[in-house]
């Protein structure tokens, strides 16, 4: 699945020209119908497809940060392994970056 793609290039490239093409090609896949959001009903994808691109590109960065946020908690509360302490590692490069 290419946001499963996105996300791996994300943790291993950062934001590198590769990463912005999958996104690229994501939005892309998703404004013209081919890919669904699942995470939002109807009506909540149909108002980030009204928004455009940008929104969705945003969307799909901001969701990676989630989960490696999520990711994080779950170290503090000794529900996680140690890849969680990678992604909050990836994580503080992305954001200094």
């Amino acid at each position: 699945m290419l946001k499963d793609q996105i996300n791996i290039s994300i943790k291993d490239d950062g934001f590198s020209e590769h990463t912005l093409k999958l996104i690229d090609e994501y939005t892309n896949a998703i404004l013209n119908g081919r890919t669904n959001l699942t995470r939002f009903n109807q009506q909540e994808h149909a108002g980030l497809c009204t928004a455009g691109a940008p929104l969705i590109g945003a969307y799909v960065v901001c969701d990676y940060a989630r989960r490696s946020i999520e990711s994080g908690g779950d170290v503090a509360e000794s529900k996680g392994s140690s890849a969680n302490w990678e992604i909050d590692a990836k994580q503080e490069e992305l954001v200094q970056q």
